[in-house]
């Protein structure tokens, strides 16, 4: 089936769902949502109970969007020293010590994730303004 969207139009997909037992149970969690800031995620819930053979189901409360960061403040742990060096088509992030580093766009596309070394780590970008993440450190900077 295809469907051309008007300009403002907004569609959804359900990604995933979860089925929430027991009187003790009043949250949930999804860990593994796609990594991508500028995505808008919302739920929907419903309560039932089963009586003898009998399903009783509530009415679907309205679609709730949760909101979703769109930024990153930027933080430092002590003892954790991250320089980045931007060339012309190139940056360089300087760590102390081996970790994963995440760079994305401003629409929270990610553009670069690698396992970066001790000392220098060269990546390739094109010029514009970056979220980057290593561990606990996030912040913005621009590749000229």
């Amino acid at each position: 089936m295809t469907q051309t969207l008007s300009k403002g139009d907004r569609f959804s997909y359900n990604y995933d769902y979860t089925l929430v037992e027991g009187r003790r149970t009043n949250s949930y969690t999804f860990t593994d949502l796609p990594k991508a800031w500028g995505d808008q995620f919302a739920f929907r819930m419903s309560a039932y109970a089963v009586v003898g053979d009998d399903l009783y189901q509530s009415q679907w409360t309205e679609l709730t969007e949760v909101p979703v960061p769109s930024n990153i403040d930027n933080t430092r742990r002590e003892n954790q020293e991250i320089k980045v060096i931007s060339y012309p088509g190139n940056t360089i992030i300087r760590l102390l010590v081996p970790q994963e580093i995440i760079i994305s766009d401003l629409q929270g596309r990610i553009v670069a994730q690698v396992q970066g070394v001790e000392g220098d780590n060269s990546i390739s970008l094109k010029q514009g303004i970056y979220l980057l993440r290593c561990g606990n450190h996030c912040q913005k900077f621009i590749c000229r």
